[in-house]
């Protein structure tokens, strides 16, 4: 979310409201903009955001917003650096490990050996 900076605004609160109307005071921030990285896809959400001045004193909260988390594909790029001398290593492969399980229901869980780097 985005908002327009308020003339004698030290910060910013944003509050977020769940789907079961459990609410809470999510983050504070200098920024004019917010992003929200926990959320659960397919869950709504409801945001509404407050300025704070220098003594603290707030806001009202501004008009709510609602948006519903949908999933997104990225595309992550790693570069390995292989140590050296690695003489015997030459011509075998690099494997990534992780939960790799929560990017694609084919793919293994801490598995070392599971996922070959291409």
């Amino acid at each position: 979310m985005s908002w327009n900076a308020v003339g004698d605004a030290y910060a910013y609160e944003v509050r977020r409201i769940d789907g079961n109307g459990n609410e809470l005071i999510f983050a504070r921030t200098t920024a004019t903009t917010f992003t929200d990285t926990g959320v659960m896809q397919g869950a709504t959400y409801t945001y509404a955001g407050r300025s704070l001045d220098i003594s603290f004193n707030r806001s009202a909260f501004s008009a709510p917003v609602t948006a519903t988390a949908e999933l997104r594909t990225v595309t992550l790029v790693m570069n390995v650096t292989v140590p050296t001398p690695v003489e015997d290593a030459i011509g075998r492969s690099v494997y990534i490990a992780g939960f790799l399980h929560r990017l694609d229901d084919g793919l293994p869980q801490w598995n070392p050996g599971g996922v070959v780097m291409t």
